[in-house]
């Protein structure tokens, strides 16, 4: 029987390959922190953005500038418990725009013309949405998620204290906190109770649960018994209501003190560059996607019109030689003012540029082909029609009865002065503009868009203010919107 083998020595340096099972288990733990935090984050972020594209939303569809940090107050005004929309909403842009504390704070703080271009984002609100503005609430901005962030990034007007420390509302609340004893848990002061009283006037939310939530984040220690607490400082509150034509006025004011903080504008223009960033990855795959077969592609084959870049936009604006500090949005517009079927007469132009630029326009060559993608970044930069063009009613009445009801109530006023815009451009480029703004495009359209055009007059001057606005803050004017892929409303 053969002898057995000895048992192989282990080598010198075998510790290094022992597990420490504890900390095996602090890095799993750890891993698994790190994975959940992750999600978290990206769950946060995803709300976040979720939130932004819905006050965006509601801005358009109301015909308000979302970029402008008055809109806010006009939103929350809609979104209140009050019924009579059109009462409260004109309170609030009363008090933002009469003679009054407020308006010399706020001109103080950002200069009289400022203010003036402020508010002026805001005044052409479409007041035919307040009929319908309940349903349009419930189906786009009704969760006390979408609140709750968004009532994150509000602030009040300077010293908001010597305006409304003896408001009635301000004082309500106080009571009705001293009353839960909520007073002993929170410092009531003049902000803090203002900002209560945004959270108790929502409509189709809860009010208790919304300040619920809010009270629960102000805190890093627990409160006993907060829900019972609220609900008693609502009731209060709700239940001391005397008159409701007061509290609509007196509400008003606490509304047109609402502000937006600006990191908000920081995160609607991150939002909108990487929608325009996915936009774009998507139709180029599109693009690049081989398609159904179709009949009609085979009876008649139509080449592709390449893009010409010896035609194109950026090759135009640098032969003109533009001052690096001029913005894009008005080079744009000067584009936009030579390609016309008609040229537009310097004289229209001359009270937004210098005379050297106005000179330069009336000199310039006609262009071979038109920058359809440059024609339809400068009509996606508008945010705010300005009410002020007076065949846009006729407009609406004859050019989308191809539409059917339902498309055409999707369409902001935004939208219809985009396509308005676009019937009285180049023949070459109609259609193809047509599309970038309306997925529909059949032959009544084209039949009412052709008579319109023929039978009316562009009104240019009034079209050029509603493409200037106020190109401070567009981000859509950089990026432009996405190539096009068909029929894609905006």
């Amino acid at each position: 029987m053969p002898a057995e083998k000895p048992a192989p020595e282990l080598p010198a340096d075998a510790a290094a390959f022992d597990v420490d099972l504890e900390e095996l288990q602090r890095l799993l733990l750890q891993k698994n922190s790190n994975t959940h935090e992750r999600q978290r984050a990206q769950m946060e972020a995803g709300m976040l953005d979720n939130m932004l594209g819905k006050y965006r939303r509601l801005c358009v569809t109301c015909n308000v500038d979302y970029m402008s940090d008055l809109a806010c107050s006009v939103i929350f005004a809609l979104c209140s418990r009050f019924a009579q929309k059109k009462e409260i909403t004109d309170s609030v842009l009363a008090v933002l725009s009469s003679d009054g504390p407020l308006l010399r704070v706020l001109e103080a703080q950002r200069g009289k013309d400022g203010y003036a271009s402020e508010l002026a984002r805001i005044l052409p609100i479409d007041r035919e949405s307040f009929a319908n503005w309940h349903a349009i609430q419930c189906s786009t901005f009704n969760t006390v998620s979408d609140w709750i962030l968004l009532f994150s990034h509000v602030y009040f007007a300077p010293n908001i204290e010597l305006r409304l420390e003896s408001h009635p509302l301000t004082r309500r609340m106080h009571n009705a906190c001293e009353e839960a004893d909520l007073a002993s848990c929170y410092h009531l002061s003049t902000p803090f109770l203002c900002i209560m009283l945004l959270h108790v006037s929502v409509d189709n939310v809860p009010s208790v649960k919304l300040l619920e939530r809010f009270l629960a984040h102000q805190q890093s220690y627990f409160v006993r018994d907060l829900e019972i607490r609220v609900l008693r400082a609502v009731s209060f509150y709700n239940d001391t209501s005397t008159d409701a034509g007061a509290d609509r006025e007196a509400m008003a004011i606490v509304y047109a003190e609402a502000r937006l903080e600006p990191h908000f504008f920081l995160l609607m223009q991150k939002l909108e560059l990487r929608e325009h960033d996915s936009d774009t990855t998507n139709a180029n795959i599109h693009a690049l996607t081989p398609q159904r077969l179709q009949l009609r592609f085979l009876q008649a084959p139509s080449a592709p019109v390449s893009r010409d870049a010896m035609h194109s936009f950026a090759a135009w604006a640098a032969q003109q030689q533009f001052s690096v500090v001029s913005s894009r949005q008005r080079q744009l517009i000067l584009y936009y003012a030579l390609v016309h079927p008609k040229k537009l007469p310097h004289q229209l132009l001359a009270e937004h540029y210098t005379p050297a630029i106005v000179a330069r326009y009336a000199q310039c060559p006609p262009v071979a082909r038109i920058d359809v993608d440059a024609l339809a970044q400068l009509l996606h930069s508008v945010r705010v029609y300005r009410n002020n063009i007076t065949t846009l009613v006729d407009f609406r009445a004859t050019c989308l009865r191809g539409l059917s009801a339902r498309q055409r109530d999707a369409l902001s006023l935004v939208n219809v002065f985009q396509l308005y815009v676009v019937v009285f451009q180049h023949p070459s480029v109609v259609h193809e503009l047509w599309k970038r703004f309306c997925a529909v495009l059949n032959h009544t359209t084209i039949t009412c868009i052709d008579d319109f055009a023929r039978s009316h007059e562009c009104e240019h001057a009034a079209v050029i203010v509603n493409l200037i606005g106020d190109d401070n803050d567009t981000v859509a004017i950089e990026t432009g919107p996405p190539p096009a892929t068909g029929a894609v409303p905006y």
